[in-house]
């Protein structure tokens, strides 16, 4: 897999980078068909003893140099890469058995070394998935936010990602002081008139997290009890 070597020297991966590109790059070669396997990051995370967020940082970060990509599969999104697709189909079994050892040696070094590093516990976040009736998309959205978002194969199969309380439990662990609710609405409003920007349902998590992050002058912070006893006061009063 000289390709795998030549990404991590030109995008100059840590341990733990590199640990994830070539535990992929294992996982592809070895699929059945060779070169497609299911974004099943949540899964690698708990493995791996990793944040979902590590993984997906490498994701992004090769996908940029087009050595794989996301797309959307029957059942659910697969990581795609036609270099080893076509790696396999040329090689000899033999040859195969051979490279395929050299990847799993190299990965167990760095894996030995990296990822026994990590100190943060998995990503206690699951996904939950519903799909709209086809002839109920468009009406759906206009609706607006009534607790979940759109995919990013929503105007094709209708499929939505619904946060359910442990999910937000955890985001307003993350971050404190934040009306996650209030939040979530104006995201669905968002990838509502976007839909070239809506995630694909696996990286849902990463991008709820991301957005809270880069959008601090729009989140909607949580008042308290005073503060919301002042607001029905004054609406009373306006009444």
């Amino acid at each position: 897999m000289d390709e795998v070597k030549a990404l991590i020297k030109k995008l100059s991966m840590d341990f733990q980078d590199r640990s994830i590109l070539r535990e992929l790059s294992d996982l592809l070669f070895n699929a059945s068909p060779a070169g497609e396997i299911d974004l099943q990051v949540e899964t690698w995370a708990k493995e791996w003893k990793l944040e979902e967020s590590k993984i997906w940082s490498v994701i992004d970060l090769v996908e940029a140099t087009k050595f794989w990509t996301i797309e959307q599969g029957l059942r659910q999104s697969v990581l795609k890469c036609t270099n080893i697709q076509s790696a396999s189909k040329s090689i000899s079994a033999k040859k195969k058995r051979t490279a395929l050892a050299s990847v799993k040696l190299g990965t167990e070094i760095d894996r030995a070394k990296a990822l026994t590093l990590a100190k943060a516990n998995p990503s206690l976040i699951s996904e939950v998935t519903e799909k709209i009736p086809a002839n109920l998309i468009k009406h759906a959205l206009e609706e607006g936010y009534t607790g979940w978002l759109p995919c990013s194969s929503y105007g094709i199969s209708g499929h939505i990602y619904r946060p359910d309380k442990g999910i937000k439990d955890k985001l307003s662990v993350e971050f404190p002081g934040i009306c996650i609710d209030s939040c979530l609405a104006i995201m669905f409003d968002d990838l509502k008139h976007s839909h070239k920007h809506r995630p694909t349902m696996p990286r849902f998590p990463f991008w709820i997290r991301q957005w809270l992050k880069k959008n601090p002058d729009r989140v909607m912070i949580e008042k308290t009890d005073a503060e919301k006893a002042q607001m029905i006061a004054q609406r009373m009063d306006d009444y």
